[in-house]
């Protein structure tokens, strides 16, 4: 397995470089001073007078603590000096370790049930996502992600059997439904003043028929009557059906007619008999599980998944699409419904909360796992190097509070000898 560079956290990494160089050149210039003082107090015992000891005693101190911090600070990240000091370089030469620990660290003290549970009982998304969504502006970008990605997904289907699915699923749902209580409540539910609008477009319908057909009525009547019937007679019969049709057209055209009353009598009936007679249903029932037979009507059903998917994907296209509309007027519906009902926020975050549970629990082993190899893959020297940028700073007032320390208990102890 190769490895790769430790991976760049997007932060400025010239600005680390350049503070990390000058708190370490601070720290080393300290260093300097402290070694400058003391070559020269050891050259010239009288250059402070009585004072010369107590700074000699610090400066070797602060000398000595400087360089042990120095050594430190550097064994963590490299040999220093290039020697091959045993326990130096640690960072680099347990790379492998530190990942399987950090893989541990995180298995257990991040991924640990009680804690998933508890974290997500505590952030409330329900309550979150309730608010983002009401705001009708942040509906509508939601609404846009969303559209955005229908197109592609629908792309990605497979057309042939996502169709024979849909066919099958509206023809069982069809089979197995009751026509019986819809087809009684459609009939109920036309009021007297569409069913007159509609006997009269039937009835225009009708009139329109017959004269436009008057000769061949005509025609048959006078092939359907024996040869000897004079002609005269024929013509006659045929005016008086045509007259006694145009009676009956009349009869039904007029709203206070028996005929027309007779006729929504018969509407009522249909309705009482689909509600109450089960062998109407079953009749019903039995003209619809035969129409479902029909291979015209299986073509039809197929192709109700095209028209969805024309319809899906022209709507998630055109930004300005009904569909996206109706899609953010129900998020924001749902954003003000979450945020008013308690019961559903509740219900909405027991379901996230079990869903991340039933992911993160049984995959902890393998995200620890996954941790300790990336970063198994990480280059040792670039590893060291980052993680030196990001800490290094700090380590580096490391280098100072031990010089500073170490001229102060120098100090101390030469004042206590010689006390």
């Amino acid at each position: 397995m190769s490895n790769i560079p430790f991976p760049e956290t997007g932060r400025d990494a010239e600005a680390q470089k350049r503070a990390l160089r000058r708190h370490r050149m601070m720290a080393t210039g300290l260093l300097v001073v402290m070694i400058a003082v003391f070559i020269v107090t050891v050259r010239d015992e009288t250059l402070f007078g009585t004072w010369t000891g107590l700074v000699r005693a610090a400066a070797e101190a602060a000398l000595i603590g400087g360089l042990a911090d120095w050594f430190a600070v550097t064994a963590l990240f490299r040999r220093p000096l290039g020697l091959p000091i045993p326990h130096t370089g640690i960072i680099p030469r347990n790379k492998d370790r530190i990942g399987r620990r950090l893989g541990q660290f995180v298995t257990t003290n991040f991924l640990a049930p009680d804690l998933i549970h508890e974290r997500m009982r505590s952030l409330g998304i329900a309550q979150r996502a309730g608010g983002w969504l009401a705001d009708p502006d942040n509906a509508r970008r939601a609404a846009g992600r969303i559209a955005a990605l229908i197109p592609a997904m629908l792309r990605a289907t497979d057309d042939a059997g996502l169709r024979e699915q849909v066919r099958r699923m509206v023809t069982a749902r069809l089979r197995a439904a009751d026509l019986t209580p819809l087809a009684s409540r459609l009939i109920g539910a036309v009021p007297e003043s569409e069913v007159n609008r509609m006997v009269e477009r039937l009835v225009e319908f009708a009139r329109d028929a017959l004269i436009r057909n008057e000769g061949r009525i005509h025609a048959r009547v006078a092939e359907r009557n024996a040869w000897w019937v004079p002609s005269a007679v024929d013509k006659r019969v045929a005016a008086r059906l045509i007259e006694g049709v145009h009676d009956l057209l009349n009869e039904l055209a007029d709203r206070d007619h028996p005929t027309r009353h007779a006729f929504q009598e018969s509407l009522t009936a249909a309705r009482d008999r689909l509600r109450d007679d089960p062998e109407q249903a079953l009749h019903l029932n039995a003209v619809k599980n035969r129409a479902l037979r029909d291979p015209k009507v299986q073509a039809l059903l197929g192709r109700l998944w095209d028209e969805a998917r024309r319809w899906l994907t022209t709507g998630a296209e055109q930004p300005d699409s009904r569909f996206r509309q109706a899609l953010a007027d129900s998020l924001q519906a749902l954003g003000r419904r979450l945020q008013e009902d308690a019961d559903l926020r509740q219900a909405v975050d027991d379901r996230l909360e079990r869903a991340v549970a039933a992911v993160l629990i049984p995959w902890r082993a393998e995200i620890g796992a996954f941790i300790e190899d990336v970063v198994k893959r990480w280059d040792a020297t670039s590893t060291a190097a980052r993680i030196e940028l990001e800490v290094g700073k700090d380590l580096q007032f490391i280098r100072i509070n031990g010089t500073v320390v170490g001229a102060m208990v120098g100090a101390v102890l030469y004042l206590l000898v010689h006390a």
